[in-house]
């Protein structure tokens, strides 16, 4: 069984499933829209897309993780999920 790593900056939490993953991506989407708008969107859209169309958990699959970068008042905000064995 596996769960999850989630970065968000310097703040790393571990959940126990994808869904649970995606959701503190979205939360941190969310966080970030609402510091910088204009710069966030492009990306907000992009990791939804990512999502949406399965490369998220694609990556997981084939990687072990996945990662993405957003730019938030001009400094780079990583977020990542690191797949990992549940313990």
């Amino acid at each position: 069984m596996s769960s999850y790593k989630v970065s968000v900056g310097s703040t790393t939490v571990r959940v126990k499933n994808f869904r649970d993953a995606r959701s503190v991506v979205a939360e941190a989407i969310t966080s970030l829209l609402a510091r910088d708008p204009e710069a966030v969107a492009h990306s907000a859209m992009s990791v939804n897309q990512s999502f949406e169309t399965g490369a998220v958990e694609h990556s997981l699959t084939a990687h072990g993780s996945w990662s993405t970068t957003v730019t938030v008042h001009g400094e780079p905000v990583l977020l990542a999920i690191v797949k990992k064995r549940w313990w």
